[in-house]
């Protein structure tokens, strides 16, 4: 497919589009906020109160058609909705997305990604306007017992840890909600993407946020589990994917539901690699750059990669970015955002994307 095409073909079909995103003021929120501005969509968001854990969304101006604040676990927040907009797409991305975080607050975490998405899903048959929801979990929904192969689609769901679990769990709950409840066949899908990367995210307990904390701070970087491994990849790629997946799913009556949105093979690297490639980025001694956790409390899989074949063959999307070239992007967000501005950043790499042959 034609690099440029495909940006006229997203942008043809989102022009004018309205378009409600839940947890729009996080790390992948706003860069899909930016990117459907990109496309000329109109935006409604949905999030918790803006404070210092949005300050990358604070950086940008983004003039939404609204801007709503609530909780997804209070149902009435949702349904203050329903007489306000009446969008044709929904995204739901609001949830809480951190394995360590799951382990503190387990019962949070399973309320806001359990029944937070079974809300979310409840308030869809309000909107009269609405074709497509899109609701996104995570490469962690399947059954992972340590073996070296990739997760396919039709593979068993789990989770070991509370944040696993919960994402698990939603996934049956949308699935059961397409299914049952469901009456007027909204197209109701879901995403699952590998490990994403790139500027503006400060998630506590993540690789990449981590480091350059730890670099803000002159300080060492620790590392948890060095030999594990993740399916590494640049924000724009996961975000372009499932709006593709949205754009066939409106456009068609193709029976697939669920996507997994994952880089190649090559590029499912072993956490040392990441921070050994970004201290070469940085001009860094690895050795002088990282420390090693002895002993860390919370357990985590080692093996995780995704098969990302049934979304080349069913919506043609095929990653662009190499794995080096995620992590220069990254890197280049955060030791530049603060001289030439997120907002020019963003830009600049989202027309790189569809630019990239």
């Amino acid at each position: 497919m034609d690099k440029v095409i495909n940006f006229h073909s997203l942008s043809n079909f989102y022009k004018n589009k309205d378009i409600l995103i839940t947890g729009h003021t996080g790390f992948k929120g706003t860069w899909l906020v930016k990117i459907l501005q990109t496309l000329g969509a109109r935006i409604y968001g949905f999030s918790l109160p803006k404070t210092k854990q949005n300050s990358f969304y604070s950086l940008h101006d983004f003039n939404l058609i609204g801007d709503f604040e609530g909780n997804i676990n209070n149902e009435n927040d949702l349904f203050n909705l329903r007489n306000k907009i009446n969008p044709e797409i929904v995204i739901h991305l609001a949830a809480q997305p951190l394995v360590i975080e799951s382990y503190k607050n387990p019962l949070l975490t399973h309320q806001t990604n359990i029944m937070g998405t079974a809300n979310v899903l409840n308030l869809l048959s309000y909107f009269s306007n609405l074709r497509v929801s899109l609701f996104i979990t995570t490469d962690k929904v399947y059954k992972n017992d340590n073996l070296n192969f990739n997760f396919k689609e039709s593979d068993p769901l789990g989770g070991y840890d509370p944040y696993s679990a919960s994402k698990a769990a939603s996934e049956i709950i949308i699935e059961s909600w397409r299914s049952t409840l469901n009456p007027r066949k909204i197209k109701i899908l879901s995403a699952r993407a590998g490990n994403v990367i790139g500027g503006g995210d400060w998630s506590e307990n993540r690789l990449i946020p981590d480091i350059f904390r730890a670099i803000n701070k002159n300080q060492k970087v620790e590392i948890r589990n060095p030999k594990s491994t993740r399916p590494w990849q640049h924000v724009i790629e996961p975000l372009i994917g499932y709006l593709t997946f949205i754009k066939s799913s409106y456009d068609n009556n193709n029976h697939v539901y669920s996507l997994n949105f994952g880089p190649n093979l090559n590029d499912i690297k072993p956490v040392e690699t990441v921070v050994m490639e970004i201290s070469k980025i940085l001009n860094k001694n690895f050795a002088d750059f990282v420390t090693i956790q002895a002993d860390h409390q919370f357990y985590e899989s080692k093996l995780l990669s995704l098969d990302n074949t049934l979304a080349k063959n069913t919506i043609g999307w095929v990653p662009k970015f190499t794995f080096s070239d995620g992590l220069k992007m990254t890197s280049d967000w955060y030791t530049q955002y603060k001289i030439l501005g997120s907002n020019s950043i963003l830009e600049s790499q989202i027309e790189h994307y569809f630019r990239v042959s």
